[in-house]
C-alpha cells in the first residue's frame, strides 16, 4: 500500500486550508479535515465491496449535513 501512502495527506492539506480560510480555528481544521478525508475514503472502499450506489452516496450526503451543521459556530 507504498503507493496511496501519500493519498491522505493530498487531500488533507487543501481541505486543512480551505477550512482555515473559512475561519475555522487550526486545529478544529485540522480534524475536520482527517475526519472527511477518512468518510470519503471509507465509502469509496464501500462502495467498491457493495456496489451500493445509493447507500453510500445517502451516507456522504448525511456525513455533509452533519458537518455543515457542526461548521455553523465558525460561520
Amino acid at each position: 500500500m507504498h503507493h496511496v501512502a501519500g493519498v491522505p495527506e493530498s487531500w488533507r492539506v487543501p481541505l486543512t486550508e480551505w477550512s482555515r480560510r473559512k475561519g475555522i480555528p487550526p486545529p478544529v481544521a485540522h480534524l475536520t479535515a482527517r475526519s472527511g478525508v477518512a468518510v470519503a475514503r471509507g465509502l469509496l472502499l464501500d462502495l467498491l465491496a457493495t456496489g451500493d450506489h445509493e447507500g453510500t452516496e445517502a451516507a456522504m450526503e448525511q456525513f455533509v449535513a452533519m458537518h455543515q451543521a457542526a461548521m455553523k459556530e465558525y460561520s
